[in-house]
């Protein structure tokens, strides 16, 4: 491809300059991505269930937070989390898998931004 042995000596360097310059975009995204949820705003991505984005900023629902004190208070009383996410399903009409129960509980107690 160089035909030579400086031009593949050019070719390495650009290269690892290539590297480096990505490997700097993405800790620049990374630094700003942890910022922005440290100040409550939203990064990206679907809203998660039981929060609103309203101007780049994270803000509770109450209907949902409601929906999930009822989660939580199941999974108290001993509710697998597929149980809970058929109640969910057949219930509040929204379809959840398990794991997405999972994943609201956990981030309910940890008060996840």
């Amino acid at each position: 491809m160089t035909g030579n042995g400086i031009g593949a000596i050019v070719f390495t360097i650009l290269s690892a300059f290539a590297t480096f310059e990505r490997e700097r975009i993405a800790t620049r995204i990374r630094e700003v991505k942890q910022l922005r949820k440290a100040q409550g705003k939203f990064t990206g991505g679907k809203r998660a269930f039981g929060d609103d984005v309203i101007d780049g900023i994270k803000v509770p629902r109450e209907d949902e937070q409601a929906v999930i004190r009822e989660m939580q208070t199941m999974r108290q009383a001993g509710a697998g989390y597929r149980e809970i996410a058929e109640w969910m399903h057949a219930t509040q009409e929204r379809k959840m898998t398990f794991m997405g129960v999972k994943r609201t509980l956990i981030c309910a107690d940890a008060a996840c931004l």
